[in-house]
Order: C-alpha cells, then structure tokens, then sequence
C-alpha cells in the first residue's frame, strides 16, 4: 500500500506556521473605571504585544472596568476588534458596541467578577463573525442558596457593521440552561483545526458539557460524567497548549482545602479520560487559586495565594512531581500581591494577577523550565493602575490540527517549510501482526525517523531509519491490536503517513 504524501508537522505538537500564528490574544486590558476614578491610578493598563514582547501603556479615557470577567479579540495582525468585561461588548474605539450594552441584568452593574465568564472567537470559516460567550451569575435560591452561574449565552458580532467598528446583530442567546460552577469557562481547538470545543462544569458535580463552536454555530455536542465530584469555588481552568490536558484548580475551605482535577482530552470527540485529583491544605484556608500549564505542555503551575506550585505532567505521579517554585515575599502596593489567576501570553511567559487590587502583577519568565529554573518574579510587572484582579481569558489560538487524526479532514495546516517528498514509499503487509516492512523505492529520508501513534494520539514508537536505506522492518511486538497511524519524519517533519492496521492472533 502506497503511504500518502503528507506535509505537515509532528502529532500533537503545537507549531506556530502561518495560518496559525495569528495575534488575536495580542491586546490586554485590566483596570478600573477611569473616568469617575477619584486619581489618575484608577485607569486602565493596557499590555500589547506587537512585537514580540510585553509593553505596558495605560488609557486614562477608557469607561470599561474590568474584573475576573475579562476577553478581548483583535485580528490575525494584532488589531483590536472588541473586548468585553461581561457587562458590554465595547468596540475599538473604547465604546459599547452598537447593540453591545447590557449582557447581565441590571444595566448599572459595572463590571462581573466571574473568573473565566466570557470567551470570544472568531466564527468559524468567518472572516467578519465574531462570537461572545458569556455567563450569566444571580442568586439561587433552595437548595444552593448562594450565588451561582444559572447558563451559557452568546452573541454575534458583525465586525464589518458601521465602518468596521462592529454591531452585535444577535444578543444574549441562550446557549445552555442549568447551574453551573462558579466561571472556569475555557476553550480548546478541534482536532480538524477550525472549530473549537468548550467545557462547562456542572455545579458541584462530575459531569462536564461540552459545547461545539463550528461554523454553522454553537451546539451543546454532549456531556460526560468523569472522576470525582468537582466543588464550586473560586479558581480556574485551562487546556494545555497542544489540547491533550486539561485541568481545573480551586479552594473551597479550610476542611476540603485546595484541590487540582486534571484530565487527558481528545481533541476528535470531546472526551476526557484518566481522571486525577486531589486536595491539600498549606496554610489558613486562602481563597484565590489559579492554573496555568506551560507552552510545552508539560509544566502545570497553580498559584495558590501564598505558594506557587509547579507539576510535571509527564511524571508517572503528578501530584507527587510537585514542587514549590515561590512562596509570596510580603510585598504590597498598596495591599498583599498575594497570587492569583494565571494566563500563557504570546511571549510564552505567564502572567499571574494579585488576590487584592495592586499595581503589580507577577511573571513567570521560563515556563518551560522544570523547577526554579523556571523563574517566577514576584510582582516583576508595574502596572500604570489599580487592577481589580483582571485577568483575561484566552485559549490557544495558535494550536491547529491534530495532524494525522481521524478528525483532520480539512487541510488546514500548510505545508511545512523544508519538508522533502517521498516518493514510492510502501508498507507491507497490511493488516500486520508482528512486524511490517516499509520500503523506500528511493534512498530514505536524512534524519529520517518511523514513529507510531495510535487513534487517540498516543506517541507507541520512534526509531531512527538508517540514511539511505531501501527498507526498514517496523516491530509491533509491544503493539496492541487495533489502528495506528505510521508517519515518516525527516528532521522533524511529517513526510509521509498511512493507516496501518495490527491484529494478533
């Protein structure tokens, strides 16, 4: 059977190439409402990163306050299009958008204070369609009797209404009805590249729905019921960069204390699997936990008011990989800049907000680092203004497809720059039971490389494949019977790939 030439690049391993090295994330924005502020440190701070790196400017104009309930969007060239503090949809021109006021009820709230309550994406296959994803939170009456999310709404942005400053043409649609934790609302791309999955926890359950966002629109695709129960509190959720984890932090109280839940996901289907969590308690129960997890996908950190915490991800035991990698210095502007929320910047540095409204906020500069080598700088950024614990919430939307997958049916990705073609390449036989023979009618590739994956992603195999070989003898003694996908890499690259199917006796 002839492997089919693919361009492309490893499974799994997010690559910044054209068609994905968009800047929507490029703008952020955190800080009180500016212009009945009684001084000029209650404004906004605004981070951009245009070129590459951190600068920090400030708008003293600005009528937006912003809290937990945070999103911005600009285009694939870093331009601001919209932002949001879940209150209003502002254009970008710092104004509520046309149609954009008044997501939440009672239209004087100035600001919502939901960790993770809004998301914000282009729509799929659109050019000029943007979508806002917010929640809304009201008090809940027997058997909660507290405050909690009561569901999922949308709104559709017409980015090319009045001039180009935008219009929402629909408003606070309703996406799902149910009670739901307290924010943690976060988002990872689809295995095909284009669209993208959202999960929503329900309150104080198991039990995750998982929303699809595609170009024909928003669909509650399923739900699933997995691991322990996850207790509403305060925290935050993220996906890993290369969408494989994904893991939700919180503190609920001095009995429960804090907890992590962290789960394997696939990016074709939806599904988590391979549940883990646990509960610790270091010091009097704090409130404040977050969750960040490194661009390399295998450093988890969560910042846990007075201790920063990073685990490795590839360890056998997670919960036991866990090191102390800070432990808050006492320092205050004005009040403790204890830690907070987390969030993966497009320098690939993270940035952690303060418990309290500071003018500081904390850096990791090397998140890809196992232990202190990752460097944490306590309050190593000035802020020009108070923020009011703003963080905003972000996906990856540098990750593209799950190449190779039964779900990368579009093509999305390019071809990877430096890849040669192979040409004449079979594998034989197929269906294989022990072994299989790959035969090169040219010489292979230079640095070339076998590997094996199986359907859910799972690196099985790499061996290296002699220069100029004619043949090589793949061994699936270890190999399971079942579908995998063999690939041909030369210097890192996808050249060639095929489906090959073991079955034991």
């Amino acid at each position: 059977m002839t492997l089919r030439l693919i361009l492309g690049f490893l499974l799994a391993t997010p690559i910044l190439t054209p068609a994905f090295s968009q800047k929507y994330d490029n703008i952020w924005f955190m800080g009180y409402q500016a212009p009945f502020a009684p001084d000029d440190s209650f404004c906004v701070s605004i981070f951009d990163f245009s070129n590459g790196n951190l600068q920090v400017g400030v708008n003293q104009d600005m009528e937006a306050f912003f809290q937990e309930t945070n999103v911005s969007l600009c285009d694939e060239d870093g331009n601001l299009l919209l932002y949001s503090n879940g209150v209003h949809i502002f254009n970008r021109n710092h104004q509520i958008m046309e149609n954009g006021a008044n997501l939440m009820d009672g239209g004087a709230l100035q600001s919502n204070s939901l960790p993770q309550g809004v998301l914000a994406f282009y729509m799929p296959g659109s050019s000029n369609r943007a979508v806002v994803i917010h929640a809304i939170d009201e008090y809940v009456e027997a058997p909660l009797w507290t405050v909690a999310v009561t569901g999922l709404y949308y709104s559709i942005v017409d980015l090319s209404a009045n001039a180009g400053v935008g219009k929402v043409i629909q408003k606070k649609t309703p996406l799902l009805i149910d009670t739901l934790d307290y924010g943690k609302f976060t988002a990872t791309r689809h295995g095909n590249g284009r669209d993208w999955w959202i999960l929503a926890n329900e309150v104080n359950s198991n039990r995750f729905y998982k929303i699809l966002l595609q170009e024909d629109g928003l669909t509650i695709y399923d739900n699933q019921a997995i691991g322990e129960t996850v207790m509403e509190t305060l925290g935050q959720s993220v996906f890993s960069p290369d969408g494989k984890t994904y893991a939700i932090a919180g503190s609920y109280d001095d009995v429960i204390g804090k907890f992590l839940s962290v789960y394997d996901f696939n990016r074709c289907n939806g599904e988590l699997s391979n549940p883990r969590q646990w509960n610790w308690h270091d010091e009097v129960h704090g409130p404040t936990v977050g969750v960040a997890i490194s661009p390399n996908s295998r450093y988890l950190y969560v910042p846990s008011n007075k201790y920063f915490y990073q685990y490795d991800l590839y360890a056998n035991d997670i919960e036991a990989s866990r090191i102390t990698v800070a432990i808050y210095d006492g320092f205050q502007s004005p009040f403790g800049s204890k830690f907070y929320l987390a969030q993966l910047a497009p320098d690939n540095k993270i940035y952690i907000n303060c418990s309290n409204g500071e003018t500081v906020m904390h850096v990791i500069h090397n998140p890809d680092e196992a232990g202190l080598a990752c460097n944490v700088e306590q309050h190593g950024i000035y802020l020009p203004c108070y923020n009011a614990q703003a963080l905003p919430n972000f996906p990856n939307y540098r990750l593209g497809d799950w190449s190779g997958s039964l779900c990368d049916t579009l093509g999305i990705n390019p071809s990877s720059e430096g890849a040669v073609e192979i040409s004449g390449v079979n594998i034989y036989p197929n269906p294989a039971s022990t072994a299989a023979q790959i035969h090169f009618q040219a010489p292979g590739p230079k640095g070339g490389r076998v590997t094996l994956y199986d359907l859910a992603g799972r690196l099985v195999l790499s061996e290296p494949i002699e220069e100029g070989a004619s043949t090589y003898t793949l061994s699936l003694a270890i190999c399971p019977s079942g579908w995998y996908f063999v690939c041909i890499t030369e210097k890192g690259k996808i050249v060639a790939k095929e489906k090959l199917v073991i079955i034991k006796d």
